[in-house]
């Protein structure tokens, strides 16, 4: 017989859908989620419109919004699958798309192919008596084919969207070789699924006194997923057969001259098995529409009463360059909600950034055809747990505007650019790492160290923008025991950031400003020195959010000296000693000379 192992895969996947417990599925695998943005802020891709094709998973009227014009886009990840309980399971994701606009039709239609292959490692085949007789691979694959459309009208000030999707699937699932399958059975099944949706979204514009516009978009979708014959190997088992809806909101700050400043979006979804509770011998029937869902408390409120899987997320965008993304979801068969965090990184936004400082028309003109994207996300759950350390990476590139008369959403008009000041910051911090749930112990508390910081900024009306490179140390005294000697030593902990911030200045007097804003920080890497030997560690964070303030005094037009004090917001986990959760609090005296 097969050794249990073989069926590891199957019951540690549970977690994918809880209503599992109440009936047998099979193909649950077709629910990993594979976008390395959406798995990092509640996986909300069924009602936000969105701008990363792999959003499709989720429903396939959706990753329609952010190709512009004639473009091809491509990402491709692989991943390690359920590190916490394994370390030869795999995950791998293409996805290829191709993007088409009508001359003289508001609609937009998009093709696209993804493959998943899932390599649930090497199992063994076992006699009565516990002998190894056989080994063999299990994996599983999907091959989907989506055609989406967009149909695009002008209402008054609304914009609307509605867009709609179909996807095939070709699902192979090879649990085993025929000659290690009991007799009757087999060991690979072979299936064709069908996935269908829809979107709706609706954007206003509003103009402030300032120049700057307002956009609102409200979103709503439904999603029905893997709608086909049963599964058979050796028996028949019901398809994942899934629904899924959401809600959404997103909203964005863009300015005149130079183009989006800030951008949020929010969400709560919903999702829910389809396959009815049955005992064996029954009939396999499905639920139909929502199945259990609840639009009011599910969807609306976002409430988890584990009947199904509810998840909510966030996210926030500045100068179309960072993301920052955190999400949660819950539902029956989870021990306890899955925390999801993640980031993202746009070249967009980057070189409409560079191009404020050299103004060069290349740029502008690479802005309009190509965009690269790099995402990040993580899965954050109990200790001992199959998802501990599940993360997603990827990289999405993005050639469009191809066609005679593609809209160009991106230009930039680079001419209005040498009116721009660029600055050169450049100085000392000191900074610091403080518990924030420890009771106070002197060896442990925190000795300001000094780093640096050299960036460049530029001016928009009375706001600054920076981007800026900072090393940032602190040290603290700790203390080991080996058998009756006490060893008391100073540990050294540097991280590297890159930054990006805004910074609302106020000038009361002309030589004296006061300025305050907030700060993205991207850790780059760590050091950590202990009895003056440095050597390279993981950093065990990937960003921080926080919050400048600062007084600046201006001696000339061109040269003057800031002094802040920066504060994160986001709580970092010690991974050195036992001081729990930390904070970083830094002092900073930068020079700024005007180029």
């Amino acid at each position: 017989m097969l050794k249990r192992t073989i069926i590891t895969f199957a019951l540690v996947s549970l977690f994918m859908t809880p209503a599992f417990s109440q009936s047998s599925t099979g193909g649950i695998f077709l629910l990993i989620p594979t976008s390395a943005a959406l798995n990092g802020m509640g996986e909300l891709g069924v009602g936000l419109p969105y701008d990363q094709p792999d959003a499709a998973f989720f429903n396939p009227a959706n990753g329609i919004y952010g190709t512009r014009g004639v473009g091809i886009y491509a990402t491709e990840h692989h991943e390690r699958w359920l590190p916490g309980l394994a370390d030869d399971m795999s995950l791998d994701y293409k996805f290829l798309g191709v993007s088409l606009i009508p001359e003289k039709y508001p609609f937009q239609l998009v093709l696209h192919h993804q493959r998943t292959f899932l390599d649930a490692g090497e199992q063994t085949y076992t006699n009565s008596e516990g002998h190894v007789i056989g080994t063999f691979s299990t994996w599983f694959s999907v091959n989907a084919y989506t055609l989406a459309g967009c149909y695009t009208r002008q209402t008054g000030p609304v914009l609307w969207d509605v867009s709609a999707g179909f996807s095939s699937k070709r699902v192979v699932q090879h649990l085993a070789d025929d000659e290690f399958v009991d007799p009757g059975g087999k060991g690979t099944a072979y299936n064709t699924f069908y996935d269908g949706g829809f979107l709706l979204s609706a954007q206003w514009e509003h103009s402030l006194n300032s120049g700057a516009l307002l956009k609102l978009r409200p979103g709503l979708g439904y999603s029905l997923m893997n709608v086909g014959d049963n599964i058979k190997f050796g028996q028949e088992d019901p398809s994942p057969r899934l629904a899924r809806t959401g809600i959404s909101l997103g909203g964005e700050l863009t300015s005149a001259s130079y183009g989006p400043m800030i951008a949020f979006e929010w969400g709560h979804a919903a999702s829910d098995i389809l396959a009815k509770p049955r005992y064996p011998g029954d009939p396999i029937t499905y639920q139909s529409g929502l199945g259990d869902i609840n639009i009011y408390d599910h969807v609306i409120r976002g409430k988890n009463d584990h009947t199904v899987e509810v998840s909510q997320g966030r996210s926030f965008t500045m100068l179309d360059f960072y993301t920052y993304r955190e999400g949660e979801r819950g539902g029956p068969g989870f021990p306890r909600p899955i925390h999801e965090s993640g980031y993202g990184l746009n070249s967009r936004g980057f070189l409409r950034l560079i191009n404020r400082f050299v103004n060069l028309p290349a740029l502008d003109m690479i802005n309009r055809h190509f965009t690269l994207r790099y995402d990040f996300s993580r899965w954050t759950t109990g200790e001992n747990e199959p998802l501990v350390g599940t993360e997603f990476k990827a990289f999405t590139v993005t050639l469009h505007n191809l066609g005679p008369g593609s809209p160009d959403k991106d230009g930039v008009d680079v001419s209005s650019f040498h009116e721009m000041p660029v600055e050169l910051v450049t100085g000392f911090n000191y900074s610091g790492m403080y518990p924030t749930n420890f009771d106070s112990d002197d060896r442990l508390e925190p000795h300001y160290e000094r780093g640096y910081t050299i960036g460049l900024e530029t001016r928009i009306s009375s706001a600054i923008l920076g981007f800026s490179f900072s090393q940032i140390a602190s040290s603290f005294m700790n203390v080991d025991s080996i058998a009756w000697f006490t060893f008391q030593y100073r540990i050294h902990d540097r991280y590297n950031y890159v930054n990006l911030y805004g910074l609302k200045q106020f000038t009361p007097t002309k030589r004296l400003s006061f300025l305050i804003g907030p700060q993205l920080s991207a850790c780059v890497g760590r050091e950590i020195s202990i009895f003056d030997e440095a050597v390279g560690f993981e950093p065990s964070h990937e960003f921080n959010v926080g919050l400048i303030g600062a007084t600046q005094v201006n001696f000339t037009e061109a040269a003057a000296v800031r002094l802040s004090y920066y504060y994160g917001l986001r709580d970092i986990e010690d991974d050195l000693t036992d001081r729990g959760f930390l904070r970083l609090g830094s002092f900073q005296l930068n020079l700024v000379v005007s180029l």
